[in-house]
């Protein structure tokens, strides 16, 4: 039985790009009993990385909206009439170290939202590999094994036409048997000749 494995060059034959596997609808009816470890873990990994993607992008959009605030707090604050004093420098010297530090999270999330696309479509890939080596190795095994139990079966098969043969055969012969015995000595006779040999 032929088995193919990652050291053949799989990608030049199933090509390079597919849509993530698990959103797909055939994901959904892939059997478990197929998921090897290397498959979940893979499942697992790609399940984390979309959902680090998310993280990313709600942050994103969550600090993008607060640094928003802030300038306009210090727009506002900038803008009020009889701008002096320490309070209001205090204030605006603060939201300014809140906007730089929020500047720094909005690099990180923009930074690790650049990796992440690429990221994904790796593991992506390295699943679909995964389950087409998995399905094929198993497609050839089945193959295997059905030609073996098909052969085992025609044996069964002939073995159950012989054995019909015989059936009827001494069936047929009971029946002329049981008819001769009958008719010459009559059905008396035959009981008390069982009762005498039981």
């Amino acid at each position: 039985m032929k088995t193919i494995t990652k050291t053949k060059n799989i990608k030049n034959i199933i090509g390079g790009t597919f849509p993530i596997l698990i959103f797909d609808e055939v994901w959904s009816r892939f059997p478990k009993n197929l998921k090897t470890p290397k498959i979940l873990k893979l499942e697992e990994t790609l399940k984390a990385k979309i959902k680090e993607e998310a993280k990313h992008t709600n942050d994103l959009k969550g600090l993008k909206s607060l640094k928003e605030r802030y300038l306009n707090s210090i727009i506002e604050i900038s803008g009020a009439v009889g701008y002096e004093g320490p309070s209001l420098t205090g204030t605006v010297s603060g939201y300014r170290e809140k906007i730089l530090e929020i500047n720094r999270k909005i690099k990180f999330s923009e930074e690790s939202l650049g990796k992440l696309p690429a990221a994904i479509a790796e593991i992506n890939y390295n699943l679909v590999e995964e389950v087409v080596l998995t399905c094929y190795n198993t497609l050839r095994e089945s193959e295997s094994e059905l030609s073996r139990v098909n052969d085992e079966l025609f044996i069964l098969l002939e073995e159950t036409d012989r054995l019909k043969i015989v059936k009827t055969k001494l069936e047929k012969e009971k029946r002329a048997t049981t008819y001769l015995i009958n008719a010459l000595v009559g059905k008396d006779v035959v009981n008390l000749l069982e009762e005498g040999l039981s």
